[in-house]
């Protein structure tokens, strides 16, 4: 057999894999989706979608966690959540897509890692793991959730992605949700917190363990997260400059009080 005649051989060996490869995970996805299809509309109807969303004081509710509403959520809560996390949430619809070039550019003029998911990308992301955990995979859970994000858009008004978001970070200590941080952190409801403890709060949101204030060796990250949150609450003019550098010079003052775990 001429060389010609092998290298046709090899080169079909290599297409038809391809083309295996590519057909199962074709088949893997649709599966995949198939799977979340089925369920998603039953966990955007569920008690606890509904709760997260219009609070619930309930104890017989489906997770028996003290939720927040959107109209206990103090304004300091959401703008400072919205300054650090999102910029633009208001004015894109899932993608931000300004901050994707941007972190594009970033990526390769500089070498710096700057993406940041949106909100709904976060919870797209949280949600399209938690329907799908046993058969989680990056790759296939791709699409998922892309139309997951798409269906929260599409399903949620915007203060009901930041109700929905607020009410379902653990907070650590038996404190899911914003109310319950408001409560084991400074002995107070939300509607009561002060600029400067919504902003700790907020802050902790990235990483509770890394910033949990109740460690005394993670009391210093705690202090330049919660100034970096109220530095950005500034630079989107949620709070004037004085205001800010006024409340960064305060220590942070827990009236830290434990809870029972409840679920």
């Amino acid at each position: 057999m001429s060389i010609s005649g092998k290298s046709t051989i090899i080169y079909w060996i290599f297409v038809s894999i391809i083309l295996g490869f590519s057909v199962n995970i074709i088949i893997q996805t649709k599966n995949h989706y198939d799977e979340y299809a089925m369920t998603v509309e039953e966990c955007f109807n569920s008690k606890k979608m509904t709760a997260l969303i219009y609070g619930s004081r309930d104890a017989k509710n489906a997770s028996r966690r003290i939720y927040c509403s959107y109209d206990e959520i103090p304004s300091c809560v959401t703008n400072a959540l919205i300054a650090i996390e999102d910029p633009n949430f208001y004015e894109h619809s899932g993608i931000d897509f300004k901050n994707v070039f941007k972190a594009m550019y970033d990526d390769l003029a500089r070498g710096e890692k700057t993406f940041k998911p949106t909100i709904t990308e976060q919870l797209a992301y949280t949600l399209s793991y938690r329907l799908l955990m046993k058969k989680y995979n990056r790759f296939l859970n791709e699409p998922i959730v892309i139309k997951t994000m798409i269906d929260l858009e599409r399903f949620f008004t915007k203060q009901e992605l930041l109700t929905i978001y607020l009410n379902d970070t653990d907070f650590l200590h038996n404190a899911i949700g914003i109310y319950g941080a408001a409560i084991v952190y400074f002995s107070t409801t939300p509607d009561r917190l002060k600029t400067e403890e919504a902003a700790m709060l907020v802050g902790m949101t990235k990483n509770p363990s890394l910033y949990n204030p109740t460690r005394e060796r993670r009391y210093d990250k705690c202090l330049e997260r919660r100034n970096h949150v109220l530095e950005q609450m500034a630079k989107y003019n949620y709070i004037t400059p004085a205001e800010k550098d006024s409340l960064c010079k305060l220590p942070i003052v827990l009236r830290f009080k434990k809870i029972e775990r409840v679920e």
